[in-house]
């Protein structure tokens, strides 16, 4: 007579993996415990749990709960018995495993992409702070207290968030090897559009292509593949400020000044603004080098305002005239070229 059975139980949801050795394995465990202490291995093998009907599957059944997003329908390849103790010889673990060879039927178009995430860390010059921690106060310039920029600058940590991926190109066959030409020409080029990558929107000049490595060339279900590593630098919206780190704003500082002069050849100095045709007329300008007050060359940049002419230090500790001038004189400078990520990232979802 068969030995009773207590209970057959699926002890762990289902794991899909995909193997670097071309295979797709999935994996989970049932537990089966009887009520007799020494069943026989005939009776584990085939044992049904007495309410749910439920038994271990055999091999070649059809995987248990398998929704893996893979292409392929799973079936069982192996099943490794085990009793987890030996306090409990009624007690009884079988390992399910499926394991299949990506090179039979399948091709790269079914695999799901899998993105590792890290962070790079360098220094910059902090060009911007708060006088108080409060993390929404006011933004000044970080100059001394006469005005100057630091020297050398004080810095801070900037921080890019680092994304890899490996994605898989079509070549035509082993003899013609032809790559896309966009392979070689996206390294160091900014994204022109906004895409999304591992749930992650990424606004448009905020990513680069820092990297790209492409592998030897594989058969895959009778076609031909050549593995290629994508590695991008993304700016992190953890560096607060208005610092863009891939196409960045200079602050508008020299030694030098121009000089505009009004009708009467009277120079218009900083904070007026100018008649709009002065800016244009090239004999009612000129440049020269910049005097402090006490007639001392300066030994640093100084500041200029969006219009070139020298930015003179604050009248007061708390001039915002100053301030406003001191954080609008910049210029974006566009020191990155641009690129179509769309071969190998997700732009219709963005």
């Amino acid at each position: 007579m068969p030995a009773a059975v207590h209970y057959v139980h699926q002890v762990s949801q289902p794991e899909f993996t995909e193997a670097d050795d071309g295979s797709v394995v999935f994996e989970t465990i049932f537990e089966v415990r009887f009520y007799d202490m020494f069943p026989v291995w005939s009776d584990v093998r085939s044992a049904r749990d007495p309410i749910t009907n439920l038994r271990v599957p055999f091999a070649g059944d059809q995987f248990p709960n398998s929704d893996s997003d893979s292409g392929i329908t799973p079936y069982v390849t192996t099943v490794a018995w085990s009793q987890p103790s030996n306090d409990s010889p009624n007690l009884f673990r079988a390992t399910i495993t499926s394991k299949h060879d990506l090179y039979t039927g399948r091709t790269p178009s079914h695999w799901r992409t899998r993105y590792t995430w890290s962070t790079d860390q360098f220094q910059i010059p902090a060009e911007y702070g708060r006088k108080t921690d409060d993390s929404e106060g006011q933004l000044y310039r970080v100059v001394n207290r006469a005005g100057d920029p630091y020297d050398p600058p004080q810095m801070k940590y900037a921080i890019i968030d680092v994304c890899s991926f490996e994605i898989y190109v079509t070549t035509v066959g082993p003899d013609n090897v032809t790559l896309p030409d966009w392979l070689f020409s996206i390294r160091k080029k900014l994204n022109n559009a906004t895409f999304t990558i591992d749930g992650r929107t990424v606004q448009k000049g905020n990513a680069m292509v820092f990297d790209r490595m492409i592998g030897p060339q594989a058969i895959y279900a009778g076609g031909y593949y050549r593995p290629v590593q994508i590695i991008l630098h993304i700016a992190s919206t953890r560096d607060s400020g208005p610092t863009n780190l891939m196409q960045p704003e200079i602050q508008e500082q020299g030694y030098q000044q121009k000089i505009y002069v009004d009708e009467f050849g009277e120079p218009i100095t900083w904070p007026a603004d100018l008649p709009g045709d002065i800016q244009v007329d090239p004999d009612m300008q000129w440049k020269e080098r910049i005097c402090l007050a006490d007639g001392i060359y300066p030994s640093s940049p100084q500041l200029l305002d969006a219009y070139g002419r020298h930015l003179r230090g604050p009248r007061t500790a708390s001039d915002d005239e100053w301030q406003a001038y001191a954080l609008d004189a910049k210029t974006r400078w566009y020191i990155h070229e641009y690129c179509d990520f769309s071969p190998f990232v997700d732009l219709t979802n963005p």
